[in-house]
């Protein structure tokens, strides 16, 4: 049996958590923590409130539990794939509802950051905070240079809290995997281990301010969407310091309307940012509700608190546009392969079951017109979908399809006829260029290059392994009928083949570099070497694909 670890300062808080999972009728897991010497027995004694449904008691849970557990709650929201739609419901509702630190208290976090007090750092600094959460209080301030600001910082003594109750939760997570495996199709244990670990993260306020740095350089030259400066002097990992941008939050709706500004096209312009971060920068604010977006004019939008942001690389790029694709062809196999690709499919999942749920939901939206197909009941039906036959979904493609939904519900608060997929389709000209870029071809020739050069250079070690275990005798190998002069000619057409894509390689990454030559003669505005390089592995690049098709069809 898993040893639960104990800790005598962590006891008064296991004896809270009890006492309140029995408050809201989970004493049968309570029971187990009892017969873990965790809890006194009189705690099981005491009456619950079963009145509410499942869903509403670990919503309340979580807001008597405090801070930890109301992070962790609305975390928790963000992955359909695992929890039932009520319950994601439930979890959204969280608010933290805390105290306000005083200004002392505040204050002192500052100097024992930067060893000087707030007065010195700042000419003003309101000490009443605009926002307070579980975590932080913001403020507004302006530096001696005259720039205005804000700035969070963490309350007093919060990291030491987050982090016992993370230990508690992880301790109490184990046990649970260990006495109600069944109740679920997953690891209690490893959920818990990814949720908190998001949790830790906000811990860190410099990981925030690079996610605002990396937002920053992103749309440097894009005039619609302006990112806030950080100011490094006075930002640490309970201190962030940024620029204050003035702004109207996209809810206040009556204000835009006053201002005359066109708002459909402020939805537009969020939305096409939005996707922007996805299929072209592959870095994307996860969490761009309406308070996080601010409307500086009619044609600038501003994105704020970077503390959650989403990370696609190129593969995920790649696979999130294969399942598009592969669902507007109602192409069900090639969804649910790609599933498996990702090791999305559990060994509980009925694949017949799936195929058949997922046919269904292609089919009802086939042949749909474009302005009216709503993404949000595309995803929300796809994640029910996905929880009702445990699929796992990778934790980064839950969090988008959340930043997703947020997005398209903030545009309709906009324009109630707004629509992230005809946004889609107009910016799909965006993407297309972007794919084509010539920087972005290079890249990836560069990329092939050196998985080319990475493959032949660990071949003859491969090789001498082998024919080291062929010699030790530790490996055998029966022949049947092999037709050897079969096996030269495939040989021989491989070899070829591999010959013809390293010219083809060369010609495009030296063609690559020419480009960037000045002088020289020119066609089209292109110096004429590098044309011909392209055009001649154009030719080559055409017969090899025709070759390899050809051999195909024999097989």
């Amino acid at each position: 049996m898993y040893q639960i670890r104990k800790s005598y300062k962590n006891m008064k808080r296991y004896k809270e958590i009890a006492e309140v999972l029995v408050k809201y009728g989970f004493g049968f897991f309570v029971k187990k923590l009892h017969e873990n010497k965790l809890v006194p027995s009189y705690v099981l004694k005491r009456k619950g409130n079963i009145t509410l449904s499942t869903e509403e008691r670990i919503r309340k849970i979580c807001e008597e539990l405090g801070p930890t557990f109301i992070k962790l709650g609305q975390i928790a929201s963000t992955r359909s794939d695992l929890f039932s739609e009520e319950l994601i419901k439930e979890l959204s509702k969280l608010q933290e509802n805390v105290r306000v630190v005083s200004y002392d208290e505040i204050s002192n976090v500052f100097k024992e950051e930067f060893k000087i007090r707030l007065e010195e750092a700042f000419i003003k600094f309101d000490k009443k905070p605009i926002a307070s959460a579980s975590i932080g209080q913001v403020y507004k301030a302006t530096l001696y240079s005259g720039e205005e600001v804000i700035v969070k910082i963490q309350r007093p003594g919060i990291k030491k809290i987050i982090e016992r109750d993370i230990d508690i939760l992880l301790s109490m997570s184990r046990l649970f995997d260990e006495h109600f495996r069944d109740m679920f199709s997953f690891s209690v244990y490893e959920i818990m281990m990814e949720l908190t670990r998001a949790i830790k993260h906000e811990l860190d306020y410099t990981k925030e301010a690079r996610n605002t740095e990396r937002f920053f350089e992103n749309f440097k030259n894009n005039p619609n969407v302006c990112i806030p400066r950080i100011f490094w002097q006075y930002t640490s990992k309970k201190v962030l310091t940024q620029e204050w941008i003035d702004g109207i939050s996209v809810s206040n709706i009556d204000k835009l309307k006053e201002k005359g500004w066109d708002i459909k096209n402020i939805a537009n312009i969020g939305a096409k940012s939005f996707l922007k971060q996805v299929f072209i920068d592959g870095f994307f604010h996860a969490d761009p509700h309406p308070g996080n977006i601010l409307v500086v004019n009619e044609e600038t939008i501003a994105f704020i608190d970077f503390g959650l942001c989403g990370y696609l690389d190129k593969s995920k790029v790649s696979l999130i546009t294969d399942l598009f694709i592969a669902g507007a062809k109602k192409d069900v196999e090639k969804i649910v392969e790609l599933l498996a690709q990702i090791d999305a499919i559990s060994d509980e999942t009925n694949t017949t079951r799936l195929k058949e749920d997922l046919l269904f939901l292609v089919s009802h939206y086939y042949n749909m017109p474009l302005k009216k197909i709503n993404i949000s009941d595309i995803v929300s039906e796809f994640l029910r979908i996905t929880y009702e036959n445990n699929i796992r979904l990778p934790s980064q493609f839950t969090v988008l399809i959340k930043a997703i939904l947020t997005i398209e519900g903030t545009g309709r608060i906009l324009n109630p006829e707004f629509s992230i997929s005809s946004t889609l389709r107009e910016f799909s000209a965006d993407i297309i260029k972007h794919k084509y870029n010539i920087n972005n071809i290079m890249d990836i020739a560069v990329d092939f290059a050196d998985d080319l050069k990475y493959g032949l250079k660990i071949f003859p070690n491969q090789i001498r392994k082998i024919l080291k275990i062929l010699e030790d005798n530790q490996i055998k190998i029966a022949i049947e009928d092999i037709r050897f002069k079969a096996l030269e000619r495939e040989l021989k057409q491989f070899s070829n083949k591999i010959s013809l894509s390293l010219i083809v390689s060369s010609l495009i990454i030296g063609s690559s570099l020419v480009l960037n030559v000045k002088t020289g003669p020119k066609l089209f505005n292109i110096p004429l070497i590098g044309f011909i390089g392209y055009f001649v592995a154009s030719i080559l690049g055409f017969f090899l694909m025709i070759s390899i098709l050809i051999s195909k069809m024999k097989d």
